[in-house]
């Protein structure tokens, strides 16, 4: 069996989603930090924007494209761009995502409520999201022997 030894981060070109808040963000900025390039994915680009404006500023590579990652022509033009961009595509994160009991606090719903709820936007959220990233980065990390 071939043994997968993962490039460094500052060989990497990483695609983003979610990178104009919270987890993405500070993912997005530690990997430019160490040398990466950073592709954003949001569907704020006035945040992606300010983003990439401050990543470069701090003498990092960032690019950022529009996404909605509900939408399957908007996942493609991410991974079309990103391979357009830098040549390829290392490491896909899946990060958008939406709050997944809606706008009522978690403490006041019941058990059974919290459940149906947790059981349907998991499954949507890995239709119209997770899986289709994966499918659409695949390719062109198995390019690049990055995935197994």
């Amino acid at each position: 069996m071939a043994q997968f030894s993962p490039k460094k981060l500052k060989d990497q070109v990483i695609v983003i989603t979610g990178a104009s808040s919270g987890i993405g963000l500070a993912t997005a900025k530690m990997a430019a930090k160490k040398g990466a390039k950073v592709v954003l994915a949001s569907r704020n680009i006035k945040d992606l924007r300010d983003i990439v404006r401050d990543i470069k500023d701090d003498g990092g590579e960032a690019y950022a494209v529009t996404t909605d990652v509900a939408k399957e022509q908007d996942m493609r033009r991410l991974a079309r761009e990103a391979v357009a961009k830098y040549g390829r595509i290392d490491t896909w994160i899946n990060n958008a995502g939406v709050g997944i009991f809606g706008e009522t606090p978690i403490f006041l719903l019941g058990i059974e409520t919290r459940d149906q709820r947790l059981q349907r936007r998991l499954a949507d959220r890995s239709r119209k999201s997770w899986l289709p990233d994966s499918l659409l980065a695949g390719p062109s990390c198995r390019y690049r022997h990055s995935v197994r």
